[in-house]
């Protein structure tokens, strides 16, 4: 939930339980961004698909988080990655380098 002013302005005219309401909201959508765990298995799988695309260079596309409920797409190679940041430096097809972190994986498909 955006904190706006607005927000702030009708809070003082809403039922406590209206504003006890739309805290566990905002905190739900908190809890939703977080990390989230995954298993060994999926893990492996994406381990593996990334080896490949480093190995071939081919092109992939990597979904990754970009902020609280959101979602971006980075096309590219994979270039190199560093074990110390836990990243994926990128080169996309404009030759433009783009760093994604492994945190913020979603999913990778090959193209």
């Amino acid at each position: 939930m955006i904190k706006d002013r607005g927000s702030l302005k009708w809070t003082s005219m809403m039922l406590p339980e209206h504003v006890k309401h739309l805290r566990e909201w905002e905190q739900e959508d908190r809890d939703a961004a977080e990390d989230h765990e995954w298993d060994e298995q999926l893990l492996e799988e994406m381990n593996q698909q990334i080896l490949l695309a480093m190995e071939e260079a081919s092109q992939v596309e990597i979904m990754c988080r970009g902020g609280a409920l959101t979602s971006k797409r980075v096309r590219g190679r994979i270039h190199y990655y560093d074990p110390c940041r836990r990243m994926l430096r990128m080169v996309d097809e404009a030759g433009g380098r783009q760093d994604v972190y492994l945190q913020t994986i979603l999913a990778i498909t090959h193209l």
